[in-house]
């Protein structure tokens, strides 16, 4: 199963921010409480206004986002912090779901495309 996600949006399209909470509640009817981070893409040289940084830090709050990253894969603004991140979360998620449930141990990667 899955055991972290990181969701991509386009800051200059902001209507692919709409489809992220689609995203979100596919990915969670098969793997709820799954570690997940928000990527606000193409935050290279942008500096989102104060109302859009609130709006990301609402919605990652209301809908069970571990943080939101502004992000660049052209510049790798973020890119190393945001899966770092992501990578405590799932190895925290890990710890607590084999205590909870005495599942074996071990996280595996991969470079999925």
């Amino acid at each position: 199963g899955v055991v972290g996600a990181a969701i991509v949006y386009d800051v200059t399209q902001p209507k692919t921010l709409q489809r992220v909470l689609d995203q979100k509640l596919a990915l969670e009817a098969s793997n709820p409480a799954v570690p997940v981070v928000l990527l606000a893409n193409k935050s290279e040289g942008r500096n989102l206004s104060a109302t859009d940084q609130g709006q990301l830090d609402v919605m990652t709050r209301e809908n069970g986002f571990q943080a939101w990253f502004p992000t660049s894969a052209k510049t790798g603004q973020n890119v190393q912090m945001a899966f770092s991140f992501l990578a405590v979360r799932m190895l925290e998620h890990e710890d607590v779901m084999v205590q909870e449930n005495g599942l074996q141990s071990g996280v595996e990667f991969c470079a999925c495309s």
